[in-house]
């Protein structure tokens, strides 16, 4: 009999059935080396023939120390990132665009979750002023699928193709009583004018340990610093106001549950 790991990894490739999920599945890959070290987690850079690349993050070479911490196991990191990409596809088009397509693949004979390379740079403060929606977008997100490592280093801002880009969701979707670890959503700009203060938002759940489910959206945060007219005008109460917890329940049972 299959163990749960080994159901789950076969529903996930069950699922992988879009046409960018197939052709990062099938892309030819010219080289492949370590990206980071393992004690950052491992992660695998691979180069395919179109001179795109993705990450690839193995099973095998997860920091445990890191993963234990979180509270998570070695089967879970790689199979929460796939699964927060087919969330973002169930949620919707302005949730899908803020991830990078993700797939689970073999590589060398090593398993682990593929994610194609988002366009962008690091800060990503200027998505405040050019893309205040999608910076509501993503702090709903985090909070729906329990976040626990957001920082300044795994998100990007595309300037030219006015997108924010978020990747790196291998310690999310923690167990109820996890202790939900996450450094807060948060951007930081500087302005002409007030060069040494930090101006960030920040998204957070109400609860110090994740609760069993879904996080509702009334459960949703923001603690912005930063003055009022300067908020995004579409605020996260707003935005969860769109998604009620009922409907946002039944796409994470029907899409993912199976994967976390």
């Amino acid at each position: 009999m299959p163990s749960d790991h080994a159901r789950r990894v076969d529903h996930l490739l069950e699922m992988q059935s879009d046409p960018a999920e197939l052709a990062l599945c099938e892309a030819e890959i010219v080289m492949y080396d370590l990206h980071q070290t393992k004690a950052s987690g491992g992660t695998y850079l691979a180069v395919f023939k179109d001179d795109s690349y993705a990450y690839h993050k193995r099973h095998d070479e997860l920091n445990s120390e890191q993963v234990e911490a979180f509270g998570h196991n070695m089967n879970t990191p790689p199979m929460h990132e796939c699964a927060a990409w087919h969330f973002a596809q169930a949620l919707g088009p302005q949730y899908q665009q803020l991830l990078p397509v993700t797939v689970y693949r073999k590589i060398e004979g090593k398993w682990g979750s593929l994610a194609a390379e988002l366009p962008g740079t690091k800060p990503a403060g200027g998505a405040y002023a050019g893309a205040p929606d999608q910076v509501n977008d993503a702090g709903l997100f985090d909070v729906l699928i329990g976040q626990q490592d957001r920082h300044l280093h795994n998100f990007v801002w595309d300037a030219n193709g006015g997108r924010l880009g978020l990747f790196d969701h291998a310690f999310a979707f923690p167990a109820a009583g996890h202790k939900h670890r996450s450094r807060s959503w948060q951007l930081q700009r500087s302005g002409a004018t007030r060069r040494s203060s930090s101006r960030a938002r920040r998204c957070s759940s109400s609860s110090a340990s994740w609760p069993a489910g879904v996080c509702s959206a009334s459960s949703l945060s923001w603690s912005p610093s930063v003055p009022r007219d300067e908020e995004p005008a579409a605020t996260a109460a707003r935005r969860a106001a769109s998604h009620p917890q009922g409907s946002v329940r039944k796409v994470v049972l029907s899409h993912w549950l199976m994967l976390v």
